[in-house]
């Protein structure tokens, strides 16, 4: 799935509902290494986008901004979001979720910020019985919130902002699934935990 493909192209996909399935989302891309006016904007405002991994190409850049709406992960991957100084990965007002195929192991190491210049954002809500290794600076302001069955570690804490925690859906999993949060260096993190009523 394209979005701002081809010399000078730009595009913007905004997606508010529905489930779209693609093998890869790719921002700013180019079929030649010389034409790289490309840019691409996508901003997910409600409904699922299911992919194996986002990465951004050799235009101009992009960005990836959650506001309201679901990136599926589909399967494992050593970059489901890239890491590069040509994709900013924003959190919008209403925060967004990565939701987790069943098993996977991937790891994220794009920085993700806040989309806001003033106040806090929605912050993101990590779903599913799988891992998932922030590698990256998160600065965005709101809370990190992981679903029990998720395992998540991130290599810089101390980058966390909003803080963290911890909930139960409201079909719980199997008894001895449990939540980790793993972080790398000497912070101390802080886990509130919430139980449907």
């Amino acid at each position: 799935f394209e979005v701002g493909y081809g010399r000078n192209c730009t595009g913007v996909f905004e997606q508010t509902g529905g489930t779209i399935t693609a093998g890869r989302l790719s921002i700013a891309n180019t079929t030649k290494s010389t034409a790289t006016g490309a840019s691409g904007t996508v901003l997910l405002k409600g409904g699922t986008f299911a992919t194996q991994y986002v990465a951004v190409g050799t235009g101009t850049g992009g960005s990836l901004t959650f506001d309201g709406g679901t990136l599926q992960l589909t399967s494992s991957h050593s970059a489901a979001i890239q890491a590069s100084n040509k994709l900013a990965v924003n959190v919008g007002a209403n925060g967004g979720t990565i939701l987790l195929a069943d098993g996977i192991s991937s790891t994220i190491p794009a920085n993700i910020s806040s989309a806001l210049s003033s106040g806090t954002d929605g912050g993101l809500t990590i779903k599913g019985t799988a891992h998932l290794t922030f590698s990256g600076t998160l600065s965005y302001s709101g809370r990190t919130t992981a679903e029990v069955g998720t395992t998540v570690i991130f290599a810089d804490p101390s980058s966390i902002g909003g803080g963290l925690a911890i909930t139960i859906p409201e079909t719980p999993p199997d008894v001895g699934v449990y939540t980790v949060f793993s972080t790398t260096g000497s912070d101390t993190l802080e886990a509130a935990f919430a139980a449907a009523t």
